[in-house]
């Protein structure tokens, strides 16, 4: 947060330091490492940059197909573990060996597991447009993932079973997508773990949530929303740095400076002015 707002007093200072040739170059040569070293950990290092330059980079890394490429990754890790277990189980190779491949698995997958939780925080326009055209086949790969986990041929040298929260996470998240978050369920096999997360989240259950709690949640959720709410305006937190605002009679709705705050304001189509009361009733119903 201080480095958007370019106030840090170390470096890095300001998003833009931590990519001086440029987003594009960065995507590019992540892309191009990941080609070279097969190894899931240049997508823990994406994550670690999204968590601080987010919406300056997310752009760049869409426009190159980075969900593709993370779909692609998950699936050649499967497609290779399953393979080593068929043949290791046919030829009956020591212990040891199939607890390398297992700790080699967890390894690879773990770093799958953070970038997703990372995705997670953020807006889910941009989750919206960073998986588009991959939703499917990424709920599939991770599915396949999630069952090969459960193979107790493939052995850990904890002896701990492998648990990937935020790939069943993202898997439903993804899963639920399909119908905008309206009834029916999507007719595709899923992992036992995210049906149940499913019918967990999905309708809410008057029982487990009220209605004003599960608005004071989503409330919460959109305090933590980083880009500006003007029609139109790709800025963010990233990008206006001590510009970025909120309204400050909600306190909710941000804004990447004064000229977007006023623009929405008096918007024609989505005023402003007309659900900022309600905004301001809902919060105090709620206790501030």
């Amino acid at each position: 947060m201080v480095v958007a707002k370019r106030v840090a007093t170390s470096w890095p200072t300001y998003p833009g330091e931590l990519l001086p040739l440029g987003v594009d170059t960065f995507v590019e040569s992540m892309l191009r490492w990941h080609l070279i070293l097969q190894d899931n950990i240049i997508f823990a290092v994406c994550g670690s940059f999204i968590l601080i330059c987010r919406n300056t980079l997310l752009p760049s890394m869409i426009s190159h197909s980075f969900a593709a490429h993370l779909v692609d990754a998950c699936r050649d890790i499967f497609d290779y573990t399953l393979a080593v277990i068929i043949t290791d189980d046919a030829e009956g190779v020591e212990r040891s060996k199939k607890e390398q491949l297992g700790d080699a698995f967890h390894a690879q997958i773990h770093e799958i597991n953070w970038f997703l939780e990372v995705m997670a925080t953020e807006d889910s326009d941009w989750q919206a447009s960073f998986f588009r055209d991959c939703e499917t086949k990424m709920v599939q790969v991770c599915c396949l993932i999630l069952f090969l986990a459960e193979d107790r041929r493939l052995m850990q040298r904890s002896g701990y079973p492998m648990r990937f929260p935020f790939i069943i996470f993202f898997s439903q998240h993804l899963y639920r997508s399909f119908h905008m978050h309206l009834p029916p369920r999507p007719a595709i096999l899923v992992h036992p773990h995210v049906l149940k997360v499913d019918e967990t989240r999905f309708p809410p259950d008057p029982i487990i949530r009220s209605l004003q709690s599960a608005t004071m949640f989503y409330i919460k959720a959109a305090r933590q929303n980083t880009c500006c709410s003007a029609a139109g305006c790709n800025n963010s937190l990233q990008s206006a740095g001590k510009d970025f605002k909120r309204c400050s009679r909600c306190n909710i709705v941000s804004y990447c400076g004064r000229e977007c705050q006023i623009q929405a304001w008096r918007n024609e189509a989505f005023p402003h002015k007309r659900v900022c009361p309600t905004l301001r009733y809902l919060v105090a119903q709620g206790g501030g």
